[in-house]
């Protein structure tokens, strides 16, 4: 039997024993419980990053969503602008609406810049049927160049409508054009600003454009601004369709055919040379046949000074087909065209919602219209006019406090409040004895 002392061993042992299981135990399930977290914590934290990535696109595709119903109204905006220029009804224009995003998805220029440059080629009298035809061949030419598109398109609807050609000779015009930059010292903005001033009366004359064009590169090679230039050549073609008296006696005393029939017939390159011939370069008798100062230099660069360059370059504008688009590959790489792609696709993106948006747009601005509507009602009148009369109250108590202000505190006396903020920071100062504090530290 065991005794009282081996008893009370035994149970304190097993006591202390199942202490030890039972704390064994309960580590064991901690960590079992821990590896059961280490097994699904990363399936929890993968989760969460999913729910969270979820979240991520549904927040960046509704802003996406946002942006494109955006850039679809502005693209609609600018279409509907482009169809008042024509007889057609926006409906009647989807497939040229939708000619217009395919041709601005490859473009070089923006979205912005191709509609603008539509809007502008039909305002120039071409058909809305071969705008986009017209403005591919004037982008060609504004990348040759180094040139804002809406430049090249006045330039060159402006030269096509004064001898009387239809666009689809754009890209011969284009490469003259291109050429007179490359030949002369102008740009084709200046050329865009001032070609006009002469056009016309080199169609008048006969004078083909290859000639016009070969003059102003001779002319501002020479050190003529373009402007200048333009001036100067037309005066002299003016001088030769329609010599005066003096010039016309002349030109019959030296043998000389100064007359636009013989512009027509031999081009200014052939009638500047007869000139040159008979008068053999003499400055008062060729200031006599051009009659005066401007047309006199235009007429001394190109038919004595430097004829053999200007015949040069009318050679090259005779031979330019191909020279736009030469160049053009050339600067297309250096262009971005990734970036008017993806303005497309997000335009296409948000047409479909864009006669929602429009009708919800509608239907707010209808409800706001009903809203005016209702409040000058009879119905509202009640609590329109409690509001107006308690509002002029609530002015009237303001302003009555305003004007009385000054009187109102000069009648108080604030010297007992005075005194009885001094009694307590008085005793503040007594409580914590500041004045002895003070003396220890001195």
């Amino acid at each position: 039997m065991a005794t009282l002392q081996q008893v009370v061993q035994l149970v304190f042992e097993g006591v202390d024993n199942a202490s030890q299981t039972a704390d064994s135990v309960t580590k064991s399930i901690g960590d079992l419980a821990n590896k059961g977290k280490d097994l699904t914590q990363p399936l929890a934290d993968a989760t969460t990053g999913v729910l969270k990535f979820e979240a991520g696109l549904l927040a960046a595709g509704a802003a996406l969503g946002i942006v494109a119903v955006n850039e679809a109204d502005k693209f609609d905006l600018a279409f509907r602008e482009i169809a008042t220029l024509t007889n057609e009804t926006v409906d009647n224009l989807s497939g040229f609406r939708q000619a217009i995003l395919d041709y601005a998805s490859t473009s070089t220029q923006s979205i912005d810049q191709v509609t603008g440059a539509i809007y502008t080629a039909i305002s120039a009298g071409i058909d809305y049927k071969n705008s986009i035809e017209f403005v591919a061949a004037s982008e060609r030419l504004a990348v040759a160049g180094k040139a804002e598109l809406t430049d090249t398109v006045i330039v060159l609807s402006g030269t096509l409508n004064a001898y009387g050609e239809s666009s689809d000779q754009a890209a011969k015009y284009a490469d003259i054009l291109f050429n007179t930059v490359k030949q002369g010292q102008t740009t084709l903005p200046e050329l865009s600003a001032a070609l006009s001033g002469v056009t016309g009366t080199a169609v008048l004359g006969g004078v083909a454009f290859e000639e016009v064009a070969a003059a102003l590169a001779t002319l501002t090679a020479s050190g003529a601004p373009t402007g200048a230039a333009v001036t100067r050549l037309n005066a002299l073609l003016s001088a030769i369709i329609k010599p005066s008296s003096e010039a016309a006696k002349l030109a019959e005393e030296l043998g000389l055919s100064w007359n636009s029939q013989t512009l027509k017939a031999k081009g200014l390159n052939g009638i500047l040379a007869d000139m040159a011939a008979k008068t053999g370069g003499a400055a008062d008798k060729v200031a006599i046949l051009t009659g005066g100062t401007e047309a006199l230099s235009a007429a001394n660069v190109l038919g004595i000074s430097n004829s053999s360059k200007f015949n040069e370059n009318l050679a090259q504008m005779q031979k330019s087909s191909g020279a736009v688009e030469t160049a053009f590959n050339k600067m297309k790489d250096a262009t971005d065209t990734l970036g008017q792609a993806f303005t497309v696709a997000l335009i296409s993106l948000g047409d479909p919602f864009l006669d929602e948006f429009n009708r919800i747009e509608d239907a707010l601005a209808s409800l706001a219209t009903s809203f005016s509507t209702a409040i000058k009602s009879e119905t509202f009148k009640p609590l329109l006019d409690v509001v107006e009369n308690n509002l002029g109250k609530i002015g009237e108590l303001i302003e009555n406090i305003a004007n009385n202000l000054p009187a109102a505190i000069n009648g108080v006396d604030l010297k007992p409040f005075a005194n009885s903020l001094n009694d307590l920071f008085k005793g503040i100062s007594d409580l914590f004895n500041f004045d002895a504090l003070q003396a220890s530290k001195g």
